[in-house]
């Protein structure tokens, strides 16, 4: 019975442990700047410095707030970075980069050739400087 007890005490600090380090994983992944919708489009943008930033477009808006994937392992931080919006669009500042989604016009409807050809993904305008 006491090694039965041994065994059951591991098995339980170990799961304790599992889970502390579950939420600690969880709590250190930021969350994006802004994730902004375009006609349907959702744009992500997420800093990880000055002058490096990460943008993600999807018609799914979990999957564009969604973390990065294999390749990145640095942490999210928006220290160097301002958001303001001017004329409509968001432009993202840092010391030398600009990073500016305009919002755009609602596209008109799809033609015919347009209904079966056309990507299914609204077009985004995104501009770097």
């Amino acid at each position: 019975m006491d090694r039965l007890n041994k065994v059951a005490g591991r098995w339980s600090a170990g799961l304790v442990l599992g889970l502390a380090l579950s939420v600690a994983a969880g709590a250190a992944v930021a969350a994006p700047l802004a994730v902004m919708d375009r006609n349907g489009s959702y744009v992500s943008v997420e800093t990880y410095a000055p002058n490096i930033v990460r943008v993600t477009i999807s018609q799914d808006k979990d999957l564009a707030a969604s973390a990065p994937g294999y390749g990145f392992v640095a942490d999210s931080d928006a220290k160097g970075w301002r958001h303001d919006q001017k004329g409509g669009a968001d432009v993202f500042t840092s010391g030398t980069l600009s990073l500016e989604v305009a919002a755009q016009p609602w596209p008109g409807a799809p033609s015919q050739m347009e209904r079966y050809f056309a990507p299914s993904l609204p077009p985004v305008s995104v501009k770097v400087r």
